[in-house]
């Protein structure tokens, strides 16, 4: 019997007045130009809210709080299956800067199914838009 491993990666979920943080994968990227909620590879010995709050940093130049777990999800891609640990949080410091990214936006919820994200992520747009319908009804 042969056991699946997974590359375990974090991803952030950034929500600020009725928008959320995605950026675009750059030109040199494998998936280049798909759209994707930012964050990266969890390094031995690491927290996934430690590594999300470094790569949101590295990444984007952003000071976060990682308040919650959001999901998490595996992806059987090629070469090598990802697990996707995605958390919400709240911005502490900072404006985004693309560092690695070919852009990065605020964009209205309703308006994520509009962008070309990469499948990884895809289940997360889902979620993100049930999210906001529910806490739009509380």
């Amino acid at each position: 019997m042969h056991t699946v491993s997974f590359l375990d990666v974090v991803a952030l979920v950034l929500i600020q007045d009725e928008k959320v943080l995605v950026a675009q994968r750059s030109e040199n990227d494998r998936l280049a130009f798909k759209w994707e909620f930012p964050g990266g590879k969890i390094e031995a010995n690491e927290s996934p809210e430690a590594a999300l709050r470094r790569e949101i940093q590295e990444e984007l130049g952003l000071d976060i709080e990682v308040t919650a777990h959001f999901m998490t999800t595996e992806y059987n891609r090629s070469p090598v299956p990802i697990r996707l640990h995605t958390y919400l949080a709240l911005l502490k410091r900072g404006e985004p800067e693309s560092k690695v990214h070919h852009q990065i936006q605020w964009v209205p919820i309703q308006n994520l199914e509009e962008l070309d994200f990469a499948p990884a992520d895809l289940p997360i747009v889902q979620e993100v838009l049930k999210y906001q319908k529910i806490n739009q009804c509380t």
